[in-house]
């Protein structure tokens, strides 16, 4: 697993934050091994958990440079615990 979500978790988020995060990429098949992640949007949602009922979180939409996959994240605000990833591969999720 990449370890950039962690480095998601512990950034400044507000609704609307954007940013570029390079990333090493050992597995890379061309030279570069730096590829980027980009935070295309932070909104303010509602996570709800069957078991723990609901968490204030950012929804934290990503995209790798590498496979062009869009990630949201959901980050509680206060624990900053990673409580659902949703992928996908061909830019729809």
């Amino acid at each position: 697993m990449a370890t950039y979500p962690y480095i998601l978790s512990a950034l400044p988020l507000t609704t609307g934050y954007k940013a570029i995060i390079p990333v090493i990429d050992y597995d890379a098949k061309d030279k570069s091994k730096i590829q980027n992640v980009e935070i295309i949007d932070v909104q303010s949602h509602i996570y709800h958990s069957d078991l723990t009922d609901d968490h204030k979180v950012w929804k934290i939409g990503v995209i790798e440079e590498s496979s062009g996959s869009i990630y949201n994240y959901y980050i509680d605000k206060e624990t900053r615990k990673i409580w659902r990833v949703d992928i996908s591969a061909n830019g729809t999720i």
